[in-house]
């Protein structure tokens, strides 16, 4: 037995419904339905775990989804950015926030978006089950089931349906890349030109607009279809792509907010030196597990690309060898391991079909086998198997930190602040909101990064968009994880928000509240006053000053 690839196949290719997706085996499409089955009770408990502590307040786990749903709300009244006030660009994906449009100004906005992540993932679990179709034959039910789930977890898809962003989105649309090509090489003949799925085509022009970071994906994807003889198809995807890329960055050049969004520059390091960047990458890449295994993962493909007798999975291999060498060098892990889960997930399942006939043996030993075969993901999988635990604590955190302030803009103070966390705060208010940190205000994050340790520009802007509080990550014995040490000598400190609980999603557990100026001194403290008496558990408001 051995685990090396075979020149030779047995696998065949699926029968396909009207609009060209597959359709499952019947041992697969059991398997399918069960492992649906589980993902929708995993999915059922993690919701009762966070609306529990909630007191019935659905939250994510980050405060991030809050930004997009404010921003899709008022791209549907024909405004972008997060104050109908000024333009801002503070969402990472394109298209994210228009598909979210239509509902966004809902009062069950958080529960519709929950839902289509949610619908999402049995998508990303139904294209699995299909390039396990053209890698597995002799496997049961059950224990086709077992390897759903398990890479259900390698995806990490549980915690991403509770980060409700596009993640969800883009492992989708990865994963069909996945199986489009793996279909082609199982249908296709190496002497001659095989039909692609045509909506390939549609998911590969998609794919980048949902998120930058799938352009890594998308590139060694088109050479290998160019190479397959798919030259006007390729290029004419290709340009597509590029054109919207580059008409969304005409977009906002035309609102005046530079040819990228700010969310995209701040998380790019674009304050550092090229030195500190490459530093910062080796960094990433010595101390990242996954990083290790994906360096695995290159040798693994690049020894079918040189032994393989197949020439299109020899082509299949160095094209997603290409693409984890861009990855390591441009793409980022961690945030909740949201930003590499696609890249995981669509290598492994690349591996899994290449090496499908060494696998199908070792599983054919026994249940001992089997059994390590299911081990072997639970432990690729612990990093997201943890964070799947901690999704209800990550939800509470945001309910009792970002929620809390957010109530006591929309119920109490109801008038312009500046904060660092823009998601609830300027979700459930209707006030301005002035993201001190940059990634709503393009304006903020350039004076912040030129300003040296002066922090006038911060009392500057306040009085430009009559901000009289303000409500951030503070602390001026240098603790401050990389947010403020100062602030303006005539903001004065009104007192700090303090979460009891341990801290999972937030960078810090207190908040503490100044006001600008005088004349919002004493309206801050009244409301402040009544505001403290409804906090929940877990929440204590400490007074600075008194009225």
């Amino acid at each position: 037995m051995t685990l090396l690839p075979q020149s030779n196949t047995s696998a065949e290719s699926l029968d396909e419904c009207q609009v060209g997706f597959p359709l499952l085996p019947a041992n697969f499409s059991s398997a399918f339905f069960w492992s649906c089955c589980v993902y929708l009770i995993l999915i059922a408990v993690l919701l009762a775990s966070v609306l529990l502590p909630n007191g019935g307040t659905l939250t994510f786990v980050l405060d991030d989804p809050f930004i997009h749903l404010r921003l899709a709300e008022n791209i549907w009244l024909g405004h972008y950015g997060i104050n109908l006030q000024d333009v801002s660009a503070p969402s990472s994906s394109i298209i994210w926030p228009y598909l979210l449009a239509p509902f966004a100004g809902t009062s069950i906005a958080a529960w519709l978006l929950l839902l289509l992540n949610t619908l999402l993932g049995l998508g990303v679990i139904y294209f699995v089950a299909a390039i396990f179709a053209l890698s597995f034959k002799e496997l049961s039910v059950r224990y086709i089931t077992m390897l759903l789930l398990g890479f259900i977890l390698l995806g990490n898809l549980p915690s991403l349906v509770f980060v409700g962003m596009e993640h969800v989105l883009q492992l989708l649309l990865s994963t069909m890349i996945v199986y489009g090509l793996i279909a082609y090489v199982v249908g296709g003949n190496e002497n001659s030109k095989q039909r692609v799925k045509y909506w390939l085509w549609w998911v590969l022009f998609l794919s980048p607009l949902v998120r930058y970071e799938n352009s890594l994906l998308l590139a060694p994807v088109l050479l290998f279809l160019f190479a397959r003889q798919f030259y006007w198809q390729s290029i004419l995807t290709g340009a597509c792509v590029v054109v919207g890329l580059l008409g969304f960055s005409w977009y906002l050049n035309s609102l005046g907010l530079g040819w990228l969004p700010t969310s995209v520059l701040l998380k790019s390091s674009a304050d550092l030196s090229l030195l500190e960047r490459m530093i910062e990458k080796l960094n990433v890449l010595i101390f990242t597990p996954k990083a290790w295994f994906l360096c695995l993962a290159v040798g693994l493909l690049l020894r079918v690309t040189f032994i393989s007798k197949n020439v299109l999975e020899r082509q299949l291999s160095a094209c997603f060898a290409c693409f984890i060498l861009l990855f390591l060098l441009f793409g980022s892990f961690g945030w909740y391991y949201r930003y590499e889960a696609f890249a995981w997930l669509s290598v492994l399942l690349v591996l899994t079909f290449l090496y499908r006939q060494g696998i199908n043996a070792f599983l054919a030993g026994g249940k001992k086998q089997k059994r390590a075969a299911l081990a072997l993901l639970c432990i690729l999988s612990l990093e997201h198997i943890l964070v799947t635990l901690l999704v209800p604590l990550a939800a509470n955190n945001i309910y009792l930190q970002q929620y809390q302030m957010g109530r006591f803009v929309r119920d109490y103070y109801q008038l312009p602040v500046a904060v660092n966390d823009i998601g609830l705060v300027s979700y459930l208010g209707e006030q301005y909101t002035l993201d001190l940190w940059g990634l709503a205000s393009k304006q903020a994050m350039l004076q912040r990064l030129d300003s040296k340790g002066d922090v006038a520009w911060m009392q500057n802007l306040a009085q430009a968009h009559n901000v009289g509080l303000a409500m951030i990550y503070f602390d001026d014995q240098g603790d401050a994880d990389g947010w403020f040490e100062k602030v303006p000598e005539q903001w004065q400190r009104l007192g700090s928000l303090n979460m009891l609980a341990a801290g999972v999603s937030v960078s810090k557990r207190e908040v503490v509240f100044f006001s600008t100026n005088a004349a919002a001194h004493k309206k801050a403290l009244k409301d402040l006053e009544a505001f403290s008496l409804t906090l929940p558990k877990l929440v204590v408001f400490e007074f600075y000053s008194s009225l």
